[in-house]
């Protein structure tokens, strides 16, 4: 009998933290996905169908995802949106930037964005108009890379350059609006920019016909770089109107921040 533990086992039967791993790359595909089919998973992730589909029905079991209306398709559960109602009520940036953005949102008649930047990915946290209809921007609860966002100018900016150079390495700098800047070069220029002048603005770079600019909340401690945005048309927000709107972002941003 041989003197080492039989290996077939261990080949057989995913690492655990593997398989949480796996499992929450299954979550963060559905998150971007409406339904995505096990096919579909299985490849993205370089396993067996067999394998994808047992974690699937564990998630399922557990209420994070659910059965899709095609067979074999996988959409997001009920449990994912109690997560998310949980993180609602339990953070305190949004329990502070809320009444503030509702008053911006009324004293200018834009859009007022929460935005949220950790690593390389910025988050939209919270969005609120005065006509919903009339809002510009993403989808909260929207990720996006750093590079292509106001607040992940924002972010880059407090970053070191070979930092922001492997950033965008990874991402590059994809052309989303009529705008958009694609040349490296140019781009840290404009981070240049943003840490000289202490706010982002987005011109077109996203939306055709939007502007967006942007200010850090200044939170002590935190992990994340947090930015209050004002978004509207371009016809609207004006290159002379912008002064004017990083003063009052900034004295909300400050409020907010006190209050959180």
């Amino acid at each position: 009998m041989s003197d080492h533990p039989a290996t077939g086992n261990a080949e057989r039967s995913p690492d655990p933290v593997q398989s949480v791993a796996r499992a929450l790359e299954l979550l963060d595909v559905l998150h971007q996905r409406d339904v995505a089919t096990i096919a579909e998973l299985a490849a993205l992730q370089g396993v067996h169908r067999a394998t994808t589909l047992r974690l699937l029905q564990t998630l399922e079991r557990f209420g994070y995802v659910t059965r899709g209306e095609t067979r074999g398709e996988f959409r997001l559960g009920l449990k994912t949106f109690e997560l998310g109602c949980a993180f609602e009520d339990r953070s305190d940036l949004l329990k502070a930037a809320r009444p503030m953005m509702r008053h911006l949102a009324s004293k200018t008649g834009e859009t007022i964005d929460l935005g949220l930047c950790l690593h390389d990915e910025t988050l939209l946290l919270e969005s609120i108009a005065l006509r919903p209809g009339a809002r510009v921007g993403s989808q909260v609860g929207k990720r996006h890379a750093a590079t292509c966002t106001t607040t992940g100018k924002i972010h880059l900016a407090m970053l070191p350059r070979e930092e922001v150079a492997s950033i965008l390495s990874r991402h590059g700098l994809p052309k989303l609006g009529p705008k958009s800047i694609t040349d490296p070069g140019r781009f840290l220029t404009e981070l240049d920019r943003v840490r000289a002048n202490g706010y982002a603005v987005n011109d077109e770079e996203t939306d055709a016909n939007v502007r967006f600019v942007g200010v850090p909340i200044e939170l002590p401690g935190a992990r994340a770089t947090s930015s209050l945005i004002l978004g509207a048309p371009a016809d609207r927000l004006t290159n002379a109107a912008i002064p004017g709107v990083v003063r009052i972002l900034r004295e909300a941003a400050a409020h907010i921040a006190d209050v959180a």
